[in-house]
């Protein structure tokens, strides 16, 4: 043991040449993955994966952010993000590449897609369908003109210029100007101080094209870049075609050195507090710079200890300010500390405390912190905590393991996408299992604690306060801080945390056994369905969709319109409340501590209509979640003392909410739709000593007092033999309680009809109109319009993005939604949002109208059309492979005897142009418009 610690104490700091060579071997690479590097330097990796069928994911991704620009050249990484999708050498012209993947049942956004961070640029062809090898072809030529051969057409970087004006509009709000703050603060002197990817909008309006391509030249090549295709494909064969296609691709001459930049040491603690007129929360972060693991050890053990160390001091400290959070005398509302990057910084990590201060506590959170990082570095952490966690992480990877030959390309994509920019190691879970078994036997409390007293240091530390700039609302200088900070440092602390021994079983006693009375099987959905003595309903479906889930649901009708409208603040309320306050005799917090290593989780909700359970666990942990599902429904525990903090913590966001200009608008939304309906509307800060917590707790009772009528649904790797006896303990041993009465009726929920027009005024920091848009009517509900409202909204869509944002650079997004509800029934709504430039909104409010218009006069023609209707079935088959999809069909068939799946392929095929038609005329016919635009108030 002491030679191990004399590892764990040279490695953090300084990589010695002498250590043990089991700690030094690296890690193989996973046997299933192609992984390469061609000699133009390009990486590769290739997978074969069965899940989802038929589909393959295809990313190239650039070592290459804005972390490359140089100070004239702030968002041109990021332009050239945007001008990937603007003509390349084998898709020219605007959008191609996109259309040609609409065309093969795919959308933009959610199937081709990318962003640009600081030090890297990621493409994405995500869940393509591969209907063909050619289809295949394709994708990795997209990567291939992805990775060096755009167009770059003047014309269309000129039509760019005013789409990302509007995404930086858009993405202005008080957290992106805080946060550009801190950052210019804490890496002053280090380029990470003013690279903040969006750019520099006065040089994303004025570069000049050749300045754009020779950043494009000098970055985009192939020893920065890494393709990572994973799919259900021929591996063999897509390797081939890979190296055929981009071997020939030369890397450049004298080629740019890439640099990874630091930041700066500070001797003295940085101190940076920073404010906005329109933020609504305040936050405290205290840092402690850190190294970073080198690349050289993280495919070894030494790499592995290392990281799990860091987890294990971050976890065990966060659940004690978590639980400090939970005590009335807490100045935070919530704390925790963490461990990873300084903030944007690739070459940097920092140990993070961080807290969101009650009103007025905002010195006090600061000391606090301070205090239970100092205790825990003077005293460390008990055998229990350290153990507790282990648990949990063990139980993390076991599912992991478990279900290793059920797992979608995503997850593996991203695993290659953090080694390629990372150096993560990729040995495969088989092998990472037994890894981290090994690795977490070795490490005990004396390990995690000689870690922590390593990690604190009074060097290249520093605080960071945030919050708003208002009237009444005071922040501490820079010299209080500084002057807390030496305080805490001088003061003798004493070992406070004690850790009290936690009974481990959720039930003292096991209720009395009821009866399955009645078992009879479904052939239409091949379930197994049991009515139990107390007139609950089982359904069970067994799938191979994974091997160690299952996936629970309970409904009953019910819901918050069972109480009066003059309740209506406590049943919004009933949510949130219910669960602060732990089950049976366990405290939330103590509740966790039973839980960890555990599989298995529940929580209950109240709707409008009904109540409902959700959860999950593996085979292993399947009793544990019928005793949580048992005392959620038997035995919720009333805390007073988390309560009084939550009504407190409510009560400040409220407050902070009004210096949003996004609050009134919202506000003005609802009341414009619902009037004087105070049901509807959004609770306001003085609204919430009103209140009552006896009274919420009851309304949650009853709705579920009537647990007779609750139908609960199991899916996945179900076996009846196991589930028979848990049933009969847990559920059917339940009271089956009365029937339930609403005391309310649809027309509280009807929006208003007619026309409604409404503009409102607020202080910006950054001007910009607002819009809110909503037709509604009354529909009838079916599958058939169902499917027709989503075609409908995809169409919308699509000629939103090429009317507002490609023509006119209108907007960087506009958000739609369509429904059809079932309560009120039949109400139906399209609902568009966005933001855009003042002086472009009168231009472009008429185009959305024309858009809308043109449907309900024209329809859709029928190229559209087709490729909807298939882009819909896909989405549709993909979803079939999903344990929580067939959970919801079936619940939805056993609580409303609605069919969702049987008839979906035959319902979409039947849709004609002149159906999409009808159904946009009727909504427009019945003449219900609500607009609502927020401007900026002028001064004076």
């Amino acid at each position: 043991m002491k030679r191990f610690l004399f590892f764990i104490h040279c490695f953090v700091w300084v990589v010695v040449a002498v250590v043990a060579q089991s700690y030094q071997e690296k890690f193989p690479i996973d046997k299933n993955v192609r992984y390469g590097k061609l000699q133009n330097g390009l990486t590769y990796y290739i997978r074969n994966n069965p899940l989802p069928e038929n589909r393959a994911g295809f990313y190239i991704v650039q070592r290459v952010g804005s972390m490359q620009e140089e100070d004239t050249q702030l968002g041109l990484a990021h332009f050239l993000e945007h001008m990937a999708f603007n003509g390349s050498e084998n898709f020219p012209g605007r959008k191609k590449v996109v259309s040609f993947v609409e065309q093969n049942g795919g959308q933009f956004g959610t199937n081709i897609n990318a962003y640009t961070s600081y030090d890297e640029t990621v493409y994405s062809l995500s869940d393509i369908i591969l209907s063909n090898d050619a289809i295949i072809d394709s994708c990795l030529l997209i990567l291939h003109d992805w990775s060096g051969f755009l167009t770059l057409d003047h014309a269309e970087i000129d039509k760019e210029r005013a789409i990302i004006k509007e995404e930086w509009r858009t993405r202005n709000d008080p957290v992106f100007r805080m946060t550009t703050q801190l950052y210019n603060a804490f890496f002053k002197g280090s380029r990470y101080a003013n690279r903040i990817p969006i750019g520099d909008m006065q040089i994303v309006e004025n570069f000049s094209y050749q300045e754009l391509k020779e950043y494009y030249k000098k970055w985009y090549r192939p020893d920065l870049q890494g393709l990572i295709i994973v799919g259900d494909f021929d591996a063999e064969r897509v390797e081939k075609k890979l190296k055929g296609l981009f071997s020939a691709i030369p890397v450049p001459v004298n080629a740019g050195n890439r640099i990874f930049y630091t930041v700066p040491d500070n001797e003295k603690p940085q101190i940076e507090i920073v404010t906005d007129p329109e933020a609504t929360s305040t936050s405290i972060s205290i840092f402690y710079k850190q190294d970073v693991i080198p690349d050289s050890i993280k495919w070894t053990e030494q790499g592995t200890i290392i990281r799990f160390l860091r987890i294990l001091a971050s976890q065990a400290l966060s659940i004690r300010l978590s639980e400090i959070s939970q005590r009335s005398d807490s100045p935070f509302s919530k704390a925790s500390a963490s461990i990873g990057k300084f903030m944007i910084a690739k070459t940097k990590d920092a140990w993070w405390l961080e807290a969101t201060p009650k009103e007025g506590k905002i010195q006090e959170s600061l000391t606090f912190l301070l205090r239970e990082n100092k205790r825990a570095y003077l005293y460390g952490f008990t055998n229990t905590e350290i153990e507790r966690i282990k648990a949990s992480i063990l139980a993390s990877y076991r599912n992991l393991y478990n279900n290793r030959n059920k797992q979608k390309s995503i997850a593996y994509i991203n695993e290659y996408m953090d080694s390629f920019l990372n150096g993560s190691p990729i040995p495969g879970i088989e092998f990472e299992y037994e890894l981290v078994k090994r690795v977490l036997a070795k490490i005990g409390m004396n390990e995690v604690n000689e870690y922590m007293r390593r990690i604190v240091s009074d060097k290249n530390r520093g605080v960071a306060i945030t919050g708003p700039q208002k009237e009444g609302q005071s922040y501490p200088t820079e010299e209080a801080v500084l002057k807390l900070i030496d305080k805490v440092k001088e003061e003798d602390l004493q070992k406070e945390h004690i850790e009290e021994p936690i009974v481990q079983s959720l039930l003292t006693s096991l209720p009395r056994k009821g009866k399955i009375v009645k078992a009879t099987t479904d052939k239409k959905w091949n379930t197994t369905n049991w009515t139990l003595s107390n007139g609950i309903r089982v359904i069970l479906k067994k799938t191979d969709l994974k091997d160690d889930q299952i996936i629970l649901s309970a409904v009953s009708p019910g819901g918050s319109i069972l109480f009066p409208n003059s309740d209506v603040l406590n049943t919004d309320m009933i949510n949130s409340v219910v669960g602060l306050g732990g089950l049976a005799s366990f405290s939330k917090s103590d509740l966790g501590k039973i839980l960890a290593g555990k599989m298995a989780s529940s929580s209950v909700s109240v709707s409008l209509t009904t109540q409902e359970i959700q959860g999950y666990s593996s085979i292993k942990d399947l009793e544990t979640l019928f005793q949580i599902v048992y005392l959620q429904l038997t035995a919720p525990r009333k805390d007073k003392e988390a309560y009084s903090n939550f009504v407190n913590q409510l009560k400040e966001q409220l407050k902070n909410r009004e210096q949003n200009p996004s609050s009134a608008f919202n506000d003005t939304i609802i009341y414009t739709l619902y009037g004087e309906n105070a049901g509807l509307h959004n609770i306001q800060a003085e609204d919430v000593d009103k209140l009552n917590y006896d009274r919420i707790m009851e309304m949650y009772r009853t709705c579920f007092s009537n647990l007779g009528a609750l139908t609960f649904t199991f899916v996945g790797t179900i076996d009846e033999g196991t589930m028979k006896p848990l049933v009969e303990q847990y559920l059917a041993s339940l009271p089956k309680g009365k029937p339930l009465k609403s005391k309310n009726d649809e027309s509280a929920y009807q929006i208003k009809k007619g026309t409604y027009v409404k503009k409102v005024y607020s202080k910006m920091d950054v001007p910009k109109a607002s819009v809110f848009q909503l037709y509604s009517g009354k529909i009838n509900r079916n599958m058939k319009n169902d499917l027709m409202l989503n075609l409908f909204k995809q169409t919308l869509d699509i000629m939103f993005i090429q009317n507002i944002r490609e023509n006119e650079g209108g907007t960087y997004g506009i958000s739609t939604d369509i429904r059809c509800r079932r309560f009120p029934e039949g109400l139906t709504t399209l609902q568009i949002v966005f933001d855009t430039d003042t002086a472009k909104l009168e231009r472009i409010k008429p185009i959305l109208h024309a858009c809308v218009e043109k449907i309900a006069n024209e329809g859709i023609d029928s190229e559209t059309l087709n490729m909807l209707v298939d882009y819909t079935q896909k989405e549709f088959e993909a979803m079939q492979g999903n344990n929580a999809y067939w959970n919801s069909v079936l619940s939805t068939y056993y609580l409303y005897n609605e069919d969702i799946f049987s008839d979906y392929i035959i319902s979409l095929k039947s849709i004609t142009p002149d159906d999409i038609k009808n159904l946009a005329n009727n909504l427009l016919k019945q003449e219900n418009f609500i607009e609502v635009v927020m401007l900026p108030k002028k001064d004076g």
